[in-house]
């Protein structure tokens, strides 16, 4: 038997095994097996389209609690200008950083919960006294309910090389779900 712990909430996938053998007298050993469920879902998901001709990417996230109430909940994005997070500060835990991408507006709520008023917060953060990132804080998900919502925003490729080159090139943008400061889940969409 397999214990599946009982939880307030559940916004990931998590994977139970279980085995078993059978054998009877005479006959040790006959079969065995294990078997591997997962059980859960993502609350969070996200999707982009890419402008070829400006570089411009419009993501679509979705956040779907499935009729589970989730305090505090936010969504958080960071976009480094460069290719790496050498000397920027201000990064708040549990963010997965995206390269070569700037915030570039366009944010737009598709559908929200009753209760619900989205809203997007731009922070740059600096390395050394000037802009080297923008971290993007998306709040205002129904407090005490559950929560289904949509929602875009655009960011504009820094680098020309990855949109109008020759190559094969993607740029990947990472959202992390969060409950307050406890990280709940991350969602990956990436364009080429």
């Amino acid at each position: 038997m397999t214990k599946v712990p009982d939880q307030d909430y559940v916004t990931g996938k998590t994977n139970y095994r279980n085995a078993a053998s059978i054998s009877w007298e005479g006959h040790a050993g006959i079969g065995t097996g294990d078997k591997s469920v997962g059980i859960g879902y993502n609350a969070i998901a996200k999707s982009g389209v890419l402008n070829q001709k400006t570089g411009i990417v419009t993501w679509t996230v979705t956040v779907d609690t499935r009729e589970q109430t989730i305090p505090n909940l936010r969504v958080s994005d960071l976009l480094v200008y460069g290719k790496d997070l050498t000397g920027v500060t201000g990064i708040p835990t549990g963010v997965s950083a995206q390269y070569n991408q700037k915030y570039a507006g366009g944010f737009s709520v598709i559908s929200q919960s009753d209760g619900s008023n989205l809203t997007i917060a731009k922070t740059t953060l600096p390395e050394g006294g000037t802009a080297a990132a923008d971290l993007l804080e998306i709040t205002g998900f129904a407090p005490d309910a559950p929560n289904k919502a949509t929602f875009t925003f655009q960011t504009q490729i820094l680098n020309p090389d990855v949109y109008a080159g020759n190559g094969k090139n993607s740029v990947k943008n990472t959202a992390v779900l969060f409950s307050a400061n406890a990280k709940l889940n991350e969602a990956d969409g990436t364009v080429s």
